[in-house]
């Protein structure tokens, strides 16, 4: 169904946490050290292939096309860089997570944290998305 696979490549794939990647760079402030301007960069960067490949599939549904494998890969790639995010800002910028603190970056990585395991099954869980990968590849 369209709907799904819409639904598994839609930005809200990689997206929840982009005010989390915000907060990381404004608190890496505008000369961050080497590790953290590479870290933050390949954030950034695995950002921009993710909406690219979501935008590649909204135009192929809407040319009728089934792209079962691709946002199955969007889905599951996603699921990691969401998960990603708050262990490297946990790394980068160590904060005493707390729900309820003034300090909006204390706040989110607490959020971020628990939320981070939710995201793998969203939308099918990362086995059925490899299995659906691996079907459309033939290796099943």
């Amino acid at each position: 169904c369209s709907s799904d696979l819409f639904e598994r490549s839609a930005p809200d794939r990689f997206l929840v946490l982009f005010q989390m990647l915000q907060q990381m760079i404004r608190v890496a402030g505008p000369n961050p050290d080497k590790s953290t301007a590479v870290a933050l960069g390949k954030l950034i960067s695995q950002l921009a292939t993710l909406r690219g490949m979501s935008v590649s599939i909204a135009g192929m549904l809407e040319e009728g096309l089934q792209p079962n494998n691709e946002s199955a890969i969007v889905k599951d790639l996603g699921t990691r860089y969401e998960q990603d995010i708050p262990v490297v800002a946990r790394q980068l910028f160590p904060t005493e997570p707390e729900l309820f603190a003034a300090d909006t970056y204390a706040a989110m990585i607490a959020r971020s944290t628990m939320n981070a395991p939710r995201f793998s099954i969203q939308g099918g869980t990362r086995e059925i998305l490899r299995g659906i990968i691996a079907r459309g590849l033939g290796l099943r």
